[in-house]
């Protein structure tokens, strides 16, 4: 149990609190993974329009963002088309 879960007297309450921890935890890796994908394409040159800015940026699949920042260490790509795709 984390430490701020101590303070609830129900298991309702320590469980939606858990919860809520693990879906925060969740959104922040995807957001600091999306931040780490922006700067490896920015180090690789690769032009990045606004909408695909977005579209990384506001992506809560914490899978497909570390499959594209896999891609992006490992594979060259010379445009963001390479990597995202059509997907």
């Amino acid at each position: 149990m984390s430490a701020g879960a101590g303070k609830y007297k129900s298991d309702f309450a320590r469980r939606h609190y858990e919860m809520g921890m693990a879906a925060g935890m969740a959104a922040g890796m995807a957001k600091g993974t999306a931040r780490v994908l922006l700067i490896v394409l920015s180090v690789h040159g690769i032009e990045v329009s606004e909408e695909a800015q977005v579209r990384i940026s506001e992506c809560p699949d914490l899978e497909q963002l570390e499959s594209w920042l896999r891609l992006a260490v490992t594979v060259e790509i010379d445009a963001l088309e390479d990597l995202l795709g059509s997907a």
